[in-house]
């Protein structure tokens, strides 16, 4: 049988690994009920915010590695 600290392990590095892969742009105010991430699933190349967030969070500056259009 699976121990109790062992279950915390695997849930939270399961949601460490889904997270990896999704947009961290926060939506909305922390601490309130609507409070949430974009969680786009990531594409290739993008790190931590999926490309509209990018480009939301460097506005007026050109971003490294997307050509204009």
């Amino acid at each position: 049988m699976t121990s109790h600290p062992d279950l915390i392990r695997d849930y939270t590095n399961s949601i460490v690994e889904r997270m990896s892969r999704r947009c961290q742009y926060p939506i909305g105010e922390p601490r309130t009920p609507g409070f949430r991430w974009c969680g786009r699933v990531l594409r290739e190349g993008e790190r931590i915010y999926c490309q509209e967030h990018r480009r939301l969070c460097s506005a007026g500056r050109p971003l490294r590695g997307v050509s204009a259009p």
